[in-house]
């Protein structure tokens, strides 16, 4: 217990000596703080009794500064104002001069109108005419010029640009008739069946009257010929020769062959042709780019390959045709494409013109129309014969690319007789007439031109003689395709410049 209070005394007394320690230290910082802050404010006070005096140095000399400028503007000022007031009295005077001016320049034109009046006045005295008139005839002779001066111009241009435009045109011609190297389009295909054997030859003649209602039915014409062993079949309709034939190979090859086993045969053997004319469709139709066609298309372009026009090919012009086209059509900036397919697709309807009535160029339309085909592509078909005008750039490359084709050394074969035949029939029938002066069969025969003679006939005989001319070549002549008729009336006035 003592211990306790002993030990508790010890650190009361030790706890109340570190308090008055600490006390007695808190004095003395507080004092020295105090003194500091005396000091720290004497000092700062200094300070700014110096920046002050400073500062009130500055503003006095920027003062003086801001007051001499101040004197030198009011000076300019008073130096620009001078010069202003005297301009103003410069301006007066030229006002005052410019005034009189006006005065002596409206005396003046006063003065030269009444002169002019008074001269006009007399010259129209004079002349017997008014000013006006003159003014007008003036005005006329000057247009007249003018006129003539452009007109010489503009034929000038334009014949120049003929001329440019004729040897562009040729240069592209030799181009792509140089780029095309494609065999011969002149059809060879062979009209005679030669048999295997003689006893082959003569077991399809035990048949002789099979043969005659295969004829009948398919309208062909066959000529058996007995010392080669073969037949001769032709036929309007080529593909229907060529089921004729396949049909005289299977009663060749059978044994015993009656009229019933016949019609089998023949539509047996015509559906066999038509597989193989939808396979030549899908081989031309691959060449050209297209795909997912109907067999209807590839069916009717096989039977291109079937058709002649002149001894030329179709499917082999179509080709040519299409790439000449092609190649034509890159060189002006046209689409090669759709040239491509126009110029193939341009005598499709060849393939219908012998089962369908009509005229090619309309079936062609139609049946690429059907087939879904663009009007960019059907209407060089319908407008390559100008039944109608021709819209689109790439249909005039059709009927060049044509042209082309069927004039290409070999493309196409005639007897010299026919032709000479139609040349001077078409000659003959236009001479007839008594209007017509000349006339000339150009292009093969294909077109006869007509100049109507000017002093006997008038604008309104044109149609007149073209109607007679053509119904006179559908009665006389005999021609494939068409023929053209073109009557031509010139009018021609001459004149003679004298020297004066």
């Amino acid at each position: 217990m003592t211990n306790i209070i002993i030990s508790f005394l010890s650190s009361f007394f030790i706890t109340f000596i570190v308090g008055y320690l600490i006390k007695e230290q808190n004095v003395k910082l507080v004092e020295i703080i105090k003194s500091n802050a005396q000091n720290n404010t004497i000092s700062i006070k200094e300070r700014s009794q110096q920046k002050l005096i400073e500062i009130k140095d500055k503003y006095s000399k920027k003062n003086d500064s801001i007051q001499e400028s101040i004197d030198l503007h009011l000076q300019t000022v008073e130096s620009l104002e001078s010069r202003y007031q005297q301009r103003i009295q410069r301006f007066q005077n030229i006002s005052e001069k410019k005034h009189n001016i006006d005065k002596d320049l409206e005396k003046l034109t006063k003065s030269r109108k009444e002169n002019l009046t008074r001269l006009i006045t007399d010259l129209e005295k004079q002349s017997q005419t008014t000013s006006s008139d003159a003014k007008n005839q003036i005005i006329k002779e000057l247009e007249n010029q003018t006129n003539a001066c452009l007109s010489t111009n503009l034929n000038f241009y334009v014949e120049r640009q003929k001329k440019l435009a004729n040897l562009l045109s040729q240069d592209i011609l030799k181009t792509s008739i140089q780029r095309i190297t494609a065999e011969s389009s002149v059809d060879k295909s062979n009209r005679i069946l030669k048999l295997a054997s003689r006893n082959s030859f003569k077991k399809v003649m035990k048949f002789e009257n099979l043969i005659k209602v295969l004829s009948e039915t398919l309208n062909v014409e066959i000529e058996p010929l007995e010392r080669e062993n073969s037949f001769r079949v032709s036929a309007f309709v080529m593909w229907n020769a060529e089921i004729a034939k396949k049909v005289i190979s299977k009663i060749a090859l059978s044994m015993n062959f009656s009229e019933e086993k016949l019609q089998d045969t023949i539509i047996k053997a015509q559906n066999e042709f038509n597989k193989h004319l939808i396979m030549i469709g899908k081989k031309a139709a691959s060449k050209l780019g297209l795909q997912n066609q109907s067999d209807t298309l590839y069916e009717v372009i096989g039977k291109l390959n079937y058709r002649t026009s002149f001894g030329q090919n179709i499917l082999k012009h179509s080709f040519e045709t299409g790439y000449l086209c092609s190649l034509i059509a890159s060189q002006v900036g046209a689409d090669p494409k759709v040239a491509l397919l126009g110029g193939f697709f341009h005598d499709i309807g060849k393939a219908l013109d012998q089962e369908v009535e009509g005229s090619h160029d309309v079936l062609g339309m139609e049946f690429l129309k059907e087939q879904g085909f663009p009007f960019e592509i059907y209407h060089p078909a319908h407008s390559h014969h100008n039944i109608v005008p021709i819209e689109t750039v790439e249909g005039q490359i059709v009927v060049i690319g044509d042209k082309l084709s069927a004039a290409r050394q070999g493309a196409r074969t005639e007897s010299l007789e026919m032709y000479l035949q139609r040349v001077q029939g078409l000659e003959r029938i236009a001479s007839e007439s008594e209007l017509v002066s000349k006339s000339f069969a150009v292009s093969a025969g294909r077109e006869i031109r007509a100049y109507l003679n000017t002093h006997k006939s008038n604008d309104n005989d044109l149609q007149k003689v073209a109607k007679e001319l053509v119904g006179k070549i559908e009665d006389e002549l005999i021609y494939p395709g068409k023929i053209k008729v073109n009557v031509i009336r010139e009018y021609q006035v001459s004149s003679i410049a004298k020297n004066k």
